[in-house]
């Protein structure tokens, strides 16, 4: 598809000019972006991360998901360490000498 990105309106944030306009031609669609505030840096929220939540779609919880896939994980590493098992062969040889 092809796709063509118009940058303008160019400030300065820390000393680095960013657009604060930006519009995105993709196929026959186009769209108009428009920055309200750019940081350098700066410390973003765990929450921006966060699934949206719509109406009557309630997406999972990704800290309790994470939490249960590594609790999954853990006991598939203790039940592994009940059927794992090690082998060693020890050869020794000596020499006429008795070396």
């Amino acid at each position: 598809m092809e796709e063509e990105i118009l940058y303008d309106d160019y400030r300065t944030v820390d000393g680095v000019k960013l657009p604060y306009k930006i519009e995105l031609h993709r196929g026959s669609e186009k769209y108009d972006i428009s920055v309200t505030r750019a940081a350098i840096n700066g410390t973003v929220g765990e929450r921006v991360f966060d699934f949206p939540i719509k109406s009557q779609v309630k997406l999972p919880d990704l800290k309790a998901l994470f939490k249960e896939i590594d609790d999954n994980q853990k006991a598939i590493d203790k039940l592994k360490e009940n059927y794992a098992g090690s082998q060693s062969e020890e050869d020794t040889e000596l020499k006429a000498t008795g070396e």
